[in-house]
This record gives structure tokens, C-alpha cells and sequence, in this order.
């Protein structure tokens, strides 16, 4: 075992193990080591979030209810899934229920909604695509469930 002693932190250095401790007691981090399961914990067991730091800026931050905060840039290297536990290798993005962008939603269904509240330009993809049929449904008016009409003529 390896102790090294910086302004209140401990690190302590032992074979396949690494913890770090903080002696000020000040609560910016109470503990980092490896679980039962050979997994690197990162922590603070307190009802506070914890913040990664670099240039005296957060940059990352998981809150005490688990949501994960990105500031300024992320790159991904390698396939983000929303909502999934496997992801297909045919995409890089793999999400488990509707998604949004520019202010869009996007979704996939056997026909039009009959509930809830869509905003103009919203998207249905038809599941059930088949000949002399629609791709899908364009909200046309904002509502509950909003107006649609179908978009995308499929050729017999």
C-alpha cells in the first residue's frame, strides 16, 4: 500500500485498488474506490451532486436524483442508447420511445393518434408500412390530439 497526503486528500494506492479520501470533512468528495464488483466508484455518499472540474469549470455533474448534466461539448465514441439495454450495430443512436429535435417530435405507431398533445410538424412513422399505403402522419394542428394528415404515398 501507497499513501499520498495533498491539501486534506489521501490517496491511497494498493493493488487493484485506488481510494481517495477526503480529510477537511468539507463535503466536495467523501470517497472514490472500487465496489465488490471490480467497478471504479466515484461519490459522495451525501445528498449532493457530484462535479467533475477542469479550468475551475464544471463540465460534468451527476445530480443526487441521477440526471447527468454535459456543459459545453460531448463527444460520443461509440453507439448512445436512450431507454435500451442492447443496441443494434446498423445505428448509432437507439431510443426506446419517440424523440425530439428542432422542436420536432418523432414516433412510431400503427396509425394516428387518438391522444395526447402534439404540435404541429410532429411526426408519425407508420409501423405497418404496406402498398398503396403512407409512410406515416404530419400533425397539421397543434392539439390533443392535434389534426393529421397522411404524408408519403407508397406505389403499388
Amino acid at each position: 500500500m501507497v499513501a499520498l497526503h495533498i491539501k486534506g486528500i489521501c490517496l491511497i494506492f494498493t493493488p487493484g485498488y485506488l481510494t481517495i479520501v477526503d480529510f477537511d470533512n468539507d463535503g466536495d468528495l467523501d470517497i472514490v474506490d472500487s465496489n465488490s464488483e471490480n467497478e471504479f466508484v466515484v461519490g459522495a455518499y451525501t445528498n449532493t451532486s457530484v462535479n467533475i472540474i477542469t479550468d475551475n469549470t464544471e463540465r460534468l455533474t451527476v445530480t443526487q436524483s441521477g440526471t447527468l448534466i454535459v456543459r459545453n461539448k460531448a463527444i460520443f465514441k461509440g453507439k448512445i442508447g436512450v431507454g435500451v439495454t442492447n443496441f443494434t450495430e446498423d445505428a448509432d443512436i437507439t431510443t426506446a420511445g419517440p424523440v425530439r429535435f428542432q422542436n420536432k417530435k418523432f414516433e412510431v405507431a400503427d396509425s394516428m393518434p387518438g391522444s395526447g398533445h402534439y404540435n404541429k410538424g410532429d411526426i408519425i412513422w407508420n409501423s405497418e408500412p404496406s402498398p398503396t399505403g403512407h409512410v406515416g402522419w404530419v400533425c397539421i394542428k397543434t392539439g390533443t390530439p392535434g389534426e393529421w394528415k397522411t404524408f408519403g404515398s407508397i406505389s403499388s
